[in-house]
Formats: structure tokens, sequence, C-alpha cells
């Protein structure tokens, strides 16, 4: 197998591996998703644990809250330490925020799970001339999606648009004690040439997909246990849905064919790199 990799980034060890190619990925396509590679960091401003109504409608008025709840987020991101909250049947009626550094939220963690997750796979057919594909992809979070991921993961947030991202950054930077950068949204077009060869090819533009969300302790989950014992109109929970995923900016070409020795992989981190990489790639032959 050939397996042609550069223009990785700097902490490319982090990445998750590359998705695996099937024998005959001409004709069985490529894999929607690659393996995950997880970390965990240290809690943040707040452990965030939603709150969603379980009765037809429900309409609670929160008068207090006592440690180790320190605040109330409503479905606006709008912080409040007490209010009349209204939501429907299954519908986040708004997010408690526990002290991280209480004995409640001991042990719990921030934990980010990363993988590869195809966006396009185009066929390109044999020919004597190198065939050039691209496809308009979006990375970065939206401003509406900023106020979501910040109390998803638990951080408090204010100012402009570009401030909040910067602000993500720092304080997830923080927690996992290396570089994390979330960017503002952009939508831009991803370009590779394709060189020419005498059959037939599959080309799969990939991005790496960052998840970020609490994972709760032992004390976390007896204490929602508990609460949750005392409510007859809404739950506190955790689940899967309760982790921000960011699109970012890494994207991955996986060139295949259905000819053994054949497959080539490129990580690439900007439009302008991606036509360099043909000419600049090292070629590392494994077993």
């Amino acid at each position: 197998m050939s397996v042609i990799l550069d223009n990785a980034p700097a902490d490319s060890t982090t990445l998750p591996p590359q998705p695996v190619v099937p024998e005959n990925p001409v004709e069985t396509g490529l894999p929607q998703r690659s393996a995950t590679v997880s970390s965990t960091g240290t809690l943040l401003n707040y452990v965030p644990v939603a709150c969603t109504c379980v009765s037809q409608s429900c309409k609670p008025d929160i008068t207090s809250i006592r440690s180790p709840i320190v605040g109330i987020m409503d479905p606006q991101g709008i912080q409040h330490s007490s209010g009349t909250f209204s939501a429907k049947w299954n519908q986040l009626l708004f997010t408690y925020m526990i002290d991280p550094a209480s004995s409640v939220a001991n042990a719990s963690v921030l934990l980010e799970t990363d993988y590869w997750q195809l966006l396009y796979q185009d066929i390109v057919p044999p020919g004597n001339q190198t065939y050039t594909i691209s496809h308009s992809v979006t990375d970065g979070l939206s401003q509406t999606d900023t106020s979501s991921f910040s109390y998803t993961v638990g951080i408090t947030i204010g100012g402009s648009y570009q401030g909040i991202t910067a602000q993500i950054s720092a304080q997830l930077s923080q927690s996992f004690s290396r570089s994390v950068t979330v960017s503002t949204q952009e939508t831009v077009t991803r370009t590779l040439p394709v060189p020419e060869q005498p059959y037939q090819q599959i080309v799969g533009l990939y991005q790496l997909m960052q998840t970020f969300g609490v994972v709760p302790a032992t004390n976390l989950v007896q204490y929602i246990t508990q609460m949750n014992k005392g409510f007859s109109l809404f739950n506190m929970h955790f689940s899967a849905g309760d982790s921000a995923i960011y699109p970012s900016q890494t994207y991955l070409w996986i060139m295949a064919s259905d000819q053994p020795g054949h497959i080539a992989a490129h990580p690439v981190l900007s439009a302008s790199q991606a036509a360099e990489l043909v000419k600049a790639s090292v070629d590392i032959r494994t077993p």
C-alpha cells in the first residue's frame, strides 16, 4: 500500500486515524467516518446540566438557587439567578450551572472526541490529463452556534462574534493544556488536482470534526438522580446530544482506486496548499 501524507498540522499526533479504505473503494464507496480519538480536559466556568420538560407543557417558577448550582442558563444562552421558564414536552427548559469546584462535580471531565467525516466523494474517470475536483465547504461556528456551543461545554461568554470564538479557544486551550482553535464560520472552496491515471479513481473529501462535552462522574450522576426525585415537571440529564460539534478547518483528501497499492491521503489546511500536495508529497511505503 502506498500512503502519501504531508502538510499535516503541527499537532498531527492528535489527529484521528485516517479512514480505512475498503478493498474495492470505487465499487463500494469510501467510509462515512473514521475511528475516533479522544482526550480529557478540566472543567471550565461551570458544569452544564440540561433540564428537559417531561410533561405536556411546563412553566416552573424558580425563585432561588443554592449550592452547588451557581446559575440558570436559558435556551438562548442568557444566565439567570431566578425566573419563570416554559417549554413543551421533551424541549429544553433551561440548563443548571453547577460549580465545577464543588464536591458534586469532583472527577467529572471535559471530553474531546475527534473524527474524520466524509463530505463528498467523486469518481474520476481514467484519462491522460490532470483532473481537478472542487467543493464548497463550511467550517467554524456561526454566530448563533457560539451560544449553544459555549453553554454546552461550560463557558461564560460575551462581546463580539470574533471575541466569543477567541474566548472559546482560550478556554478550551486552558482545559486541554494545548492549543485549541475555534474560528468564526466561513464557506470556502477546496480544490485538489488529481494526477492522470489509466484507471478509475475515487476521491473523498473529509473534514475533521471535533466534539466537546462534559462526562459526569459518580458524584454528579448521583446528585442528578437524587434531585430528579423531587421534580415533577422536568428532569436533569446528560446524554450524547449534550456534546457540541465543531467543524474544523482541517480537511483530508483520500484518493484511491480498485488497483492494489494506490491510496493517497492528504491533510489540507488551506485551499492554496491543495495545489501543492501532488508535487510536494512524500511517498511512504508500508507492508
